[in-house]
């Protein structure tokens, strides 16, 4: 009899049920209706007073759990913002040392580079420097060997042309030595053959040497002084008839004096004749500056045998760039209208330039 009541007081509703399992819900929100929670309520006969100790352990743990997670992914998003920021201050650094040397070095290099060197852009920089420097080095030491090698192979091509030369020249000489001292009857055989016959042919367009032509000589006319002729007068009412004559150009004519003077009777002088005696501060004195119109005259003004400035501007401007040509000076000056400082920031521009073209040819 007590059997069967003991089966009756265990004996629990589902409704009673789904009350527990929610007071347990609201205790623990972690819990979910899982077999754990279940299965605990069905061995304890749904007493939430034993199933406390149980549920609370179970709950902590899954908070303790929650907590990691929450840790980790907290961890996770912090690392990828560390990691976002990290690689935009790469791609910085990276585009600061492509801007000086281009595409000369790849995205791959530049980072290592960077990561040797701690992020440090100036020594990146002058680390590319030293290897750019050490390519330059090893570019020149190969153009050098294959250089070297070309010329020792050219040296070599010459001297067994040479020798080659040298070693028919002597097998020839051998020949015509044999032949010279070989026997008459050989002699005689030798000239009859139709070979021998092909080679005197050869030597009949051989027999006049080519000789350089002799030299040309050239005449050179050498300007002889004349003697000034005397002025001609005129005869209005000649007596006779004379055919006219023509005499060399005059000189000392108005065309070539200063003025309209009047011809006057001059003399040249002779190589007797002492030029010390001559007054060089005399318009009137007969010397060979004064009579030759080649020579300036005495009464042109001391301001053209000063330097003119724009012969001045072309000499600073030569001093300052040494390297460039008394041409292109004077062109530049001359296009810039004796600007200076227009003219040497061309001229700059020009020596850049051929600098430039100098290296990129190199």
């Amino acid at each position: 009899m007590f059997f069967f009541i003991k089966k009756e007081e265990m004996k629990i509703s589902p409704y009673e049920k789904e009350q527990k399992i929610n007071q347990v819900l609201s205790m623990f929100p972690l819990l979910s209706r899982d077999h754990f929670l279940y299965s605990t309520l069905e061995r304890n006969n749904w007493s939430l007073d034993a199933s406390l100790t149980i549920l609370q352990r179970r709950h902590e743990y899954l908070e303790a759990e929650q907590y990691q997670i929450e840790r980790k992914l907290e961890e996770n998003r912090l690392k990828k913002e560390r990691e976002q920021r990290e690689r935009e201050r790469e791609l910085r650094l990276i585009a600061q040392v492509r801007d000086i040397f281009g595409s000369k070095f790849t995205d791959h290099q530049i980072q290592r580079a960077l990561y040797d060197n701690r992020n440090n852009v100036e020594s990146t920089i002058n680390h590319f420097m030293r290897e750019i420097d050490q390519e330059q080095y090893r570019e020149r030491q190969r153009r050098q060997q294959r250089l070297d090698e070309e010329d020792r192979l050219q040296r070599q091509r010459e001297r067994d042309e040479y020798e080659r030369r040298e070693r028919n020249k002597k097998r020839v000489n051998d020949l015509l030595l044999e032949i010279k001292y070989s026997s008459p009857e050989q002699k005689r055989q030798l000239a009859q053959s139709k070979l021998f016959q092909d080679v005197l042919k050869d030597f009949d367009h051989l027999t006049v040497f080519d000789q350089p032509p002799p030299p040309q000589i050239k005449t050179i006319y050498v300007p002889v002084p004349q003697p000034i002729p005397q002025p001609r007068y005129v005869n209005n009412f000649p007596t006779t008839p004379t055919m006219p004559s023509f005499s060399p150009p005059d000189y000392n004519s108005s065309m070539f004096n200063n003025g309209n003077k009047p011809p006057t009777t001059t003399t040249t002088t002779t190589s007797n004749q002492p030029f010390q005696n001559l007054d060089p501060f005399n318009n009137t004195a007969i010397t060979p500056f004064s009579t030759n119109p080649f020579f300036v005259d005495q009464n042109v003004s001391q301001g053209l045998m000063k330097t003119r400035p724009e012969e001045e501007s072309a000499r600073k401007l030569k001093e300052l760039f040494p390297n460039t040509s008394d041409e292109v000076v004077r062109y530049v000056l001359l296009s810039t209208d004796n600007n200076m400082s227009l003219a040497i920031q061309n001229l700059l521009d020009i020596t850049i330039k051929v600098e430039n073209s100098k290296n990129a040819s190199n």
